[in-house]
């Protein structure tokens, strides 16, 4: 052929084949059959599509002012890729004098770049055969009808193997009989302990199919290294793909988010009954000063998004020349949030935003790091273990698409709303009685709310999963029983009582605990940042350094304790030793690792 478009050999990729092979006359499948035959003409050019197999469409190209001129012929395939998904890959064929050859491959065929090769191919340019022109417009066709074939055939195979899927389900043993232990085993062949936050996650997970006031965030909160990570993936991975508003994201930040709606028809993102997982995100600890318009955006999740009505938001984002141009996000729905977060982070995440999660934290004694270690040798040991949790996750979410439809409304029994909580006089909340009704004091006002919500809400989770609804009138009525909040009760009534007591998080117990760690060493004992990580380590408490002394600074800042010199601390410093902490705080920070 002489010059090669892309300046690089073609030896091992040239193919030559005879005419009818790469023009055999099949009937093609219906979705091309309006391109079956339309010939173009453009100044000197002439272009016309056939469709050879239910599979491809060509569009071949030749020159009109010279009889020998070559033909350039590309072939849109309709092929399998990854997976369920089907692809369109195009491939650009040079026939002269010499056969047909193959001249280059597109994994993703684009107009303009087909263009480049047929006009080097045919010795033209733009004029000769310009980007808005009718041949350039007849290739473009050809692709949108390949890619929507494309998605036809994905849709289909996945809902032929969803069905396989789900029929599978149905025969599992365990499955159906008891979805949260098959949940909580299926996960447990990766990961070691954790049961109440699976436990809790999960149900959370299923409050995305409830109404909206029903809906909760949830925050995984351990050390870096616990497996919080590894357990988001995990839970995301038995998640229904249509439950979820993408894919996991990483550290995503709030700008991210608008670049991805963007892409949206209408700029609008509908978030109803979705789930968001997002793995350390940056906006929940954002700088108070510099507060971007996606933060703003993000803070709409937990106040304002509804099912029922669209929230516009106006936003400012670069264009792909890079000039600033303002465009009005709309967003419905409430989603679930799924968000990881380091507990050395906690002190710097404003109230306001940590309050919107259900906090759960992860083990974190010695006994659940040394089962993780034990996890950690016998799955890389033993591959064999990703291979049945892949498959038992494939049957979980068949069966809970399957399974577990969108409710309209949801019932609280009279039974079961007196368990949670009954105060017959309000005037004397000693009287209150119920699972949250009891435990009503001074100390719990700030959380004694939050966590009557996170019962009602989780209970329905759990006569959801129990699949406890009815029909009526067309909707789907949920009823939520005594017997569901006593057993919801029963496997997450720890994690809530945490709450009533006021421990939105471990904070204020970590807190009491290192100030319990002090009195036993003596009023005017001066202990180091390092010695208290060792003491609460002994107690099976393994925190980052960093986490404890942002703890100790706290408990100085409240008057629990003292900072003395050279970053060490005490109930009560001795005298020599006094220092004024707010003054010198900056000084202390440079030797506090000591």
């Amino acid at each position: 052929m002489g010059e090669n478009p892309q300046g690089k050999s073609n030896a091992g990729i040239n193919k030559t084949f005879s005419e009818g092979q790469v023009t055999q006359e099949r009937q093609g499948n219906a979705v091309f059959l309006a391109l079956n035959g339309v010939e173009v003409v453009e100044g000197n050019f002439v272009a016309q599509a056939r469709v050879p197999s239910e599979d491809s469409i060509d569009v071949a190209i030749r020159r009109r002012d010279t009889e020998d001129s070559p033909v350039v012929r590309i072939r849109f395939e309709v092929e399998r890729s990854k997976g369920t998904k089907f692809r369109v890959r195009a491939d650009v064929y040079l026939i002269d004098e010499n056969g047909i050859t193959e001249v280059e491959a597109f994994d993703k065929p684009d107009v303009e770049e087909l263009l480049r090769y047929i006009r080097l191919l045919l010795h033209t340019n733009k004029q000769g055969l310009p980007s808005n022109g009718r041949i350039a417009n007849l290739i473009d066709e050809a692709i949108t009808q390949a890619k929507g074939e494309a998605k036809r055939r994905s849709r289909e195979y996945m809902a032929k193997i969803g069905e396989e899927l789900y029929n599978q389900a149905l025969k599992e043993p365990g499955l159906k009989e008891d979805t949260l232990k098959y949940v909580i085993d299926t996960v447990h062949l990766l990961h070691a302990g954790d049961d109440a936050a699976i436990i809790v996650v999960f149900l959370i997970v299923l409050t995305s199919r409830l109404p909206e006031q029903y809906r909760l965030n949830v925050l995984i909160i351990a050390p870096s290294g616990k497996g919080k990570t590894d357990l988001l993936k995990l839970i995301s991975s038995i998640i229904p793909r249509k439950w979820k508003y993408g894919e996991m994201m990483i550290g995503a930040s709030p700008r991210a988010f608008i670049y991805e709606a963007l892409e949206r028809k209408g700029f609008i993102v509908d978030l109803r009954g979705k789930i968001m997982l997002i793995n350390e995100p940056g906006w929940l600890a954002p700088n108070a000063e510099v507060e971007n318009p996606g933060f703003r955006i993000v803070k709409q999740f937990f106040y304002d998004l509804s099912d029922s009505r669209l929230i516009p938001y106006p936003a400012t984002v670069k264009d792909e020349q890079g000039r600033l141009k303002s465009v009005k996000l709309k967003v419905l729905g409430r989603p679930v949030l799924i968000s990881t977060a380091e507990d050395k982070d906690l002190p710097s995440i404003p109230t306001n935003m940590l309050s919107r999660f259900f906090p759960v934290w992860l083990d974190t004694s010695l006994r659940s790091l040394a089962l993780s270690g034990m996890k950690i040798r016998e799955k890389l040991s033993n591959s064999a273990l990703f291979r049945e949790f892949d498959r038992r996750a494939r049957l979980v979410r068949a069966f809970l698409a399957r399974e577990y439809p969108r409710i309209d409304d949801v019932v609280i029994t009279e039974d079961a709303g007196k368990v949670i909580i009954d105060c017959p006089n309000p005037d004397n909340p000693m009287l209150c009685r119920g699972y949250v009704g009891e435990s009503l004091n001074a100390e719990t006002r700030a959380v004694f709310n939050r966590a009557a919500s996170y019962l009602f809400a989780l209970s329905a989770a759990y006569a959801y999963l129990r699949r406890k609804w009815r029909e009526e009138d067309g909707r789907r009525v949920l009823v939520v029983t005594k017997q569901d909040v006593d057993e919801v009760w029963e496997l997450v009534g720890d994690v809530i009582k945490a709450l009533v007591r006021g421990k939105e998080s471990k904070t204020e117990a970590l807190m009491k605990k290192i100030r319990e760690i002090f009195m036993e060493h003596g009023p005017n004992t001066i202990l180091t940042p390092g010695d208290i990580h060792k003491e609460l380590a002994s107690t099976g408490e393994v925190l980052e350094h960093a986490y404890v002394r942002k703890l100790l600074s706290m408990m100085v800042e409240v008057g629990l304790l003292e900072w003395c010199r050279r970053g060490k601390y005490a109930l009560k410093c001795p005298e020599a030793d006094v220092t004024k902490y707010l003054n010198e705080e900056d000084e202390g920070k440079g030797n506090e690792g000591e």
